[in-house]
């Protein structure tokens, strides 16, 4: 994820989604086991993502090959790698027609696996852990962990949805509470 100049000297760090275009083979099977055990997790329990809006929890449970919640237009098929990375592709991708139900999902659900959350203690609850929490286990969003490190005061954005935080909790992106 490093680029050197001409003389090998390192210029920048590339994202992992930006990385994907240079090498889409990179991270291929990065989250697979990470996502397999989410899946085993929720086919026999409740994930309950906080959606911070007037539709407040909602109940989600892995049935067959998707995740399902409950007044969601869709579910979510296991993500990929680059889906993880980019939050924006697979089951992250918000289509037309998409309701305010899964609009609302989508952004959790995906810094929830950015930042491994999901088969934490506590990670049933969907946002619900401090960012102490983020990016603990592996395999988990390294970039984002590192940014965050050695930012001044460790906040801003090293993914979408980075601005994803339990309600009355600090927000790990630095972007002011709407």
């Amino acid at each position: 994820m490093c680029l050197a100049n001409t003389t090998g000297t390192p210029i920048r760090v590339l994202s992992p989604g930006n990385f994907y275009y240079l090498n889409a083979d990179a991270f291929a099977k990065y989250w697979h086991s990470y996502v397999d055990q989410v899946w085993a997790q929720y086919t026999t329990s409740i994930l309950t993502i906080n959606t911070q809006t007037d539709y407040r929890d909602v109940s989600c449970t892995v049935s067959g090959d998707e995740l399902v919640c409950n007044g969601d237009n869709r579910g979510y098929a296991k993500p990929s790698a680059n889906d993880i990375w980019g939050c924006n592709t697979g089951p992250f991708a918000i289509m037309d027609g998409d309701n305010t139900i899964h609009k609302a999902v989508v952004p959790r659900l995906c810094a929830a696996f950015a930042r491994s959350t999901l088969l934490l203690d506590g990670g049933n609850v969907q946002p619900s852990l401090n960012s102490a929490s983020y990016c603990t286990i592996d395999p988990t969003n390294h970039y984002s962990r590192v940014i965050h490190q050695y930012e001044v005061d460790g906040k801003g954005y090293a993914f979408p949805y980075d601005d994803v935080n339990p309600d009355g909790n600090e927000n790990a992106s630095g972007a002011p509470p709407s």
